[in-house]
């Protein structure tokens, strides 16, 4: 009788289920674009990622799965009901666990805690030589 090699098994079907995207069940993962975009949002706030340019097939499934990883949805488009503002980010591609070529960062502060102070804050926070903030539209 031969007897199954199931380290073996075990690893094929980690790899399916890593392929396939292993998020909610039931879905699948958005058809292959030049983004992934990664609603991370809460009701006070918090963020949407955008992953542009993934440097591969695999490094596009590795975004999508720390974005489900680490809570988030993964959607068409960022929404813009409590935007405050965007920090685009450049990149090292040069460096080998980068997963996309540039990111853009988009901050949300609910009503109750959006002061110009707060974002501010979030704007202070999008620094460097390859990051620039661009501030949303004032609510009315």
């Amino acid at each position: 009788m031969r007897r199954a090699n199931l380290p073996g098994l075990a690893l094929i079907v980690a790899l399916a289920v890593v392929a396939s995207g292993c998020g909610e069940a039931g879905t699948a993962p958005p058809a292959a674009t030049d983004q992934v975009t990664c609603d991370a949002r809460s009701d006070a706030g918090g963020m949407c990622l955008v992953s542009l340019e993934p440097l591969s097939d695999t490094r596009r499934l590795s975004l999508i799965s720390r974005c489900r990883e680490n809570g988030g949805r993964v959607v068409d488009s960022c929404p813009t009901d409590g935007l405050v503002g965007v920090c685009q980010i450049e990149e090292n591609t040069a460096q080998a666990w980068t997963l996309n070529a540039r990111t853009r960062v988009h901050h949300y502060l609910h009503a109750d805690v959006r002061t110009p102070a707060a974002v501010e804050a979030l704007a202070g926070r999008c620094s460097g030589p390859s990051a620039s903030w661009t501030p949303a539209d004032p609510v009315e």
